[in-house]
């Protein structure tokens, strides 16, 4: 697998996306701490946290984007406009004029600024690499983009406990300025450069025709399965993180401050990468059985974190909870590549993500405002319940609480066959 770094454009892709993704990761934590400290208001890091998550249920509006614009262009625009918009907020903080608004309104444009890199670099991975290289590649690309998150979200929280906010933010622009020149020395295709002949508005136009046919029957196909049953479970999951992720500044500072908002963080992470990794030798438990237990398990294990007085042990048992959230995760993903076919997987999953990724912004608003009238303790200990109850609609789901393991799993039984 690491003999694809001796290939110099896919060693220029790989690392310029390690960078970027740590500068992503720092920013996304840093913006929400900085928030809390600017305000002291759960409402306010309610909105910061739709505010960044916002963004990402846009992505289908970008894909058709990238398809028709020069990648080279893509990768590295994307890059130097982020190091622009980061940089003004340690600017104004040294010109003593930063405020929450200041915050708010960067966060979100440059979260969408980054939703274009991503995509862009998978487009561009067949372009450098033999097609018998791709499953390799995209495994390392993977590592680039997952590994980084687990490591340096868990990071960023004491990271800023020990260098400030303000700091991060600095390293955060150095990484995309990095990051952006190791995607201009990239050598891709003069195809992959030219901007389509037709001009934009018709390339735009003609794009949204093409999506709208495919989005239609994408949800003419999933209308007709049993996934909206399951995906009721997955948006009440998205929209607890949402909330949860939200007011979790205000709750590791009742804990024990800023340092303590680290400790959460990295338990979280450390939890759903164990998680994530232990997924494969849960294959001989039904499906139903792996998302009620653990659901229920998780659900106990946060509401221990929740009741205990230790601060250090509430974080212990935070990341225990998140080991069967990743197995979950994990095994939701599987199982939606196991049922739907191949020629629709791509519409479906798009449509099961926009439809969840919109859960996470909604939850975020509910649990900032939330926290402001019951206490940032209490939307923490709703997100125990909310597990357990996920559990629950499992359990009393017929359909649900029959789906078998994932190698007896039929696609004709579930509505799904092509």
């Amino acid at each position: 697998m690491f003999q694809l770094l001796l290939k110099r454009n896919f060693t220029l892709l790989f690392t310029g996306r390690l960078i970027t993704n740590i500068g992503d990761s720092l920013y996304a934590v840093a913006a929400m701490w900085l928030v809390y400290e600017l305000t002291s208001n759960s409402i306010f890091t309610g909105i910061a946290g739709a505010l960044t998550m916002g963004p990402m249920a846009l992505n289908f509006l970008i894909g058709p984007l990238v398809d028709h614009l020069p990648l080279k262009n893509l990768l590295v625009y994307s890059q130097l406009i982020q190091v622009v918009l980061i940089l003004i907020i340690p600017i104004t903080f040294y010109l003593d004029i930063l405020n929450v608004w200041i915050v708010l309104t960067i966060m979100p444009i440059a979260v969408f600024i980054e939703q274009f890199a991503y995509p862009a670099q998978q487009t561009a991975l067949p372009k450098i690499l033999e097609k018998e290289e791709l499953v390799k590649g995209n495994s390392m690309m993977a590592f680039a983009y997952q590994g980084t998150d687990i490591i340096f979200i868990g990071l960023s929280g004491l990271i800023i406990a020990y260098i400030g906010a303000i700091q991060v933010f600095v390293i955060d622009a150095f990484t995309f300025l990095v990051a952006g020149l190791l995607f201009h020395f990239l050598a891709l295709p003069k195809r992959a450069n030219e901007v389509a002949q037709q001009g934009m508005k018709d390339t735009i136009k003609s794009a949204k025709s093409s999506y709208t046919k495919d989005l239609k029957e994408g949800i003419s196909y999933v209308k007709n399965s049993f996934i909206p049953k399951f995906l009721v479970a997955v948006v009440g999951a998205n929209f607890l993180f949402g909330a949860v992720n939200a007011i979790l500044p205000v709750y590791a500072d009742l804990r024990g401050g800023e340092v303590f908002y680290g400790y959460y963080l990295a338990a979280l992470s450390v939890g759903m990468l164990v998680g994530s990794l232990s997924a494969s030798a849960l294959n001989r438990f039904s499906i139903s059985t792996i998302m009620i237990v653990g659901s229920v398990a998780a659900g106990c294990s946060w509401l221990a974190s929740f009741m205990v007085t230790n601060s250090y042990l509430s974080v212990i048992m935070y990341g225990l909870a998140m080991i069967p959230i990743g197995s979950i995760n994990v095994m939701t993903q599987s199982m939606l590549q196991a049922i739907v076919s191949e020629a629709l997987l791509g519409r479906v999953v798009t449509i099961v993500s926009s439809m969840a990724s919109i859960a996470l912004p909604v939850g975020a608003l509910f649990g900032g405002i939330a926290a402001n009238f019951i206490g940032s303790e209490y939307v923490f200990f709703l997100g125990s319940i909310a597990n357990i109850l996920i559990g629950a609609y499992w359990l009393i789901n017929a359909d649900l609480r029959k789906i078998p393991t994932l190698e007896k799993m039929n696609p004709e039984n579930y509505g799904l066959s092509a």
